[in-house]
């Protein structure tokens, strides 16, 4: 599976257009805007052909199974499972909210989740627009939706509007250890993710055209927790996020072409930052290898 605190990937300025009514550039700035454009497509390049940003159906099982198995909720003395319903949501919905962020450079989705007043789990898409620089990414907040009914809700305000079920999940979750011990969500800063940042060009938008044919557009797509180790030996399992195509079967093989990487598979590789990492956003540059009998 792959492992979200592998951030090395770094963009660029990116480079505003020039107006008819500008003042020529020296060629010390004609050169600086050159290098930065070439960056920029360099970033958009390893984003479109980053190995392993897609999931199968053994991965997806094992993943999911494993946030069930390892993340659960307290007390540490009585752990129970947590009661999880993925978020489900209509695609030409998803696609309306992205393009009512009207961003310049490029979109992303990030996904909150926390606990409702049941126990229950709960997810919120938040709506962004990225600006690269040369340390990563800035982003602006648009709009955030919850999930109801099977599809996607607008909700008012800032997405700070919904904060309390995180903080219901943070003081009541925990963890496993790998040692058959638990500890508090709250106690391990390190392994929590109050977010994770997903791409809409050249991850989740290929997830929907990959999944679409001429005739007939993915109608919907579902988000599962999912939780993974952050070592070999299977210690301290981090919790993360899958988003799959409904109603397709999920593939049993890796893919040999970039062309359709995303058909019958899920899309898995996003970034805490800057919660985890500030102050930019900062995509996984590649995803690791699968561990033994995931």
């Amino acid at each position: 599976m792959k492992k979200l605190h592998v951030l090395f990937m770094i963009a660029a300025t990116a480079v505003a257009c020039e107006s008819p009514d500008r003042k020529k550039s020296e060629p010390s700035e004609q050169h600086d805007q050159q290098k930065s454009t070439q960056d920029v497509m360099t970033l958009e390049h390893k984003i479109k052909t980053t190995p392993n940003r897609w999931v199968t159906r053994h991965e997806f099982n094992c993943v999911t199974g494993d946030f069930d198995r390892h993340v659960k909720l307290g007390p540490a003395g009585t752990p129970s499972s947590i009661n999880v319903t993925p978020a489900r949501f209509k695609v030409n919905t998803f696609q309306q909210k992205i393009r009512d962020c009207e961003c310049e450079d490029r979109e992303a989705v990030a996904v909150h989740h926390g606990l409702d007043a049941s126990a229950n789990y709960v997810m919120a898409l938040e709506f962004m627009c990225l600006s690269a620089t040369d340390q990563g990414y800035d982003r602006t907040a648009k709009h955030y939706c919850t999930i109801e009914n099977g599809d996607l809700k607008d909700a008012s305000g800032p997405i700070s509007n919904w904060i309390q079920h995180w903080n219901d999940l943070l003081a009541r979750v925990v963890m496993d250890d790998g040692n058959g011990q638990w500890r508090s969500y709250a106690n391990a800063p390190e392994l929590y993710r109050q977010y994770i940042v997903y791409p809409y060009p050249g991850e989740l938008e290929d997830l929907i055209a990959h999944n679409s044919t001429s005739g007939q557009q993915l109608a919907e797509i579902e988000i599962w927790p999912s939780a993974e180790p952050t070592s070999a030996n299977d210690k301290d399992f981090r919790q993360g996020f899958v988003w799959i195509p409904v109603g397709i079967a999920l593939a049993t093989t890796q893919p040999t072409s970039s062309a359709d990487a995303f058909k019958a598979r899920g899309a898995d590789l996003g970034s805490p930052c800057p919660k985890n990492c500030p102050p930019k956003i900062l995509f996984p540059a590649s995803g690791l290898p699968l561990r033994n009998g995931c």
